[in-house]
């Protein structure tokens, strides 16, 4: 008994050293993109290199307000598929497995399971669920693809233009008219070629 129950603590020690590592690295994770974040306002010195920060920014409250809308209707479309598809795959069983499914869509991970439903010869299905996996097949991929994910695109393009126009209107100098201006000064600095006025 004493080695059984040395070996259920050496398995409860292992768990908890597992749950502090992973604490560890999301921690170190987020530190890092905290670190990335800081850095990228550091570009402000150049405006034509903070374009790409300052279109994040303005963007930033569409953004917000299209990710509320994006998640409900990611989890309204996995309730729809959990309804019409849980009985007939494993991947919409649960409610859970339907919406990871539908997240994976925008990775381009899960397209294929839609195709091994419609060739899986070995599968009887009656012709309103064929109809069923057909229309859900084509609905899901055009809503979340290429109507939700090219809104976010809109969204920041919007905001570059916006951003674009101000630039231009300022006349602001280009990363190559300030790397042109460094490297005269510094060559007049290292061969002294700079303007007498003494003689």
């Amino acid at each position: 008994n004493s080695g059984i129950e040395a070996l259920g603590q050496m398995i409860m020690t292992i768990n908890e050293l597992s749950d502090f590592l992973t604490i560890y690295f999301c921690t170190q994770g987020i530190a890092l993109l905290l670190m990335l974040a800081r850095l990228l306002k550091l570009f402000d010195f150049q405006k034509h290199l903070h374009i790409t920060v300052k279109s994040l920014g303005r963007s930033a409250v569409d953004l917000l307000h299209f990710m509320l809308i994006f998640f409900y209707t990611l989890g309204c479309s996995a309730m729809v598929a959990h309804l019409m598809l849980g009985a007939m795959d494993e991947t919409f069983a649960t409610l859970d497995k339907a919406f990871n499914f539908h997240f994976e869509i925008i990775l381009g991970e899960s397209v294929d399971v839609f195709a091994g439903l419609l060739t899986d010869s070995s599968i009887v299905r009656s012709d309103i669920e064929y109809a069923t996996l057909v229309m859900y097949s084509f609905f899901a991929p055009v809503l979340i693809i290429f109507v939700m994910i090219n809104m976010v695109l809109g969204i920041v393009a919007d905001a570059f233009g916006a951003e674009k126009e101000h630039l231009m209107a300022a006349n602001e100098p280009t990363v190559y008219a300030d790397l042109y201006g460094y490297f005269t000064h510094l060559r007049k600095m290292i061969f002294s070629r700079w303007p007498s006025y003494t003689g």
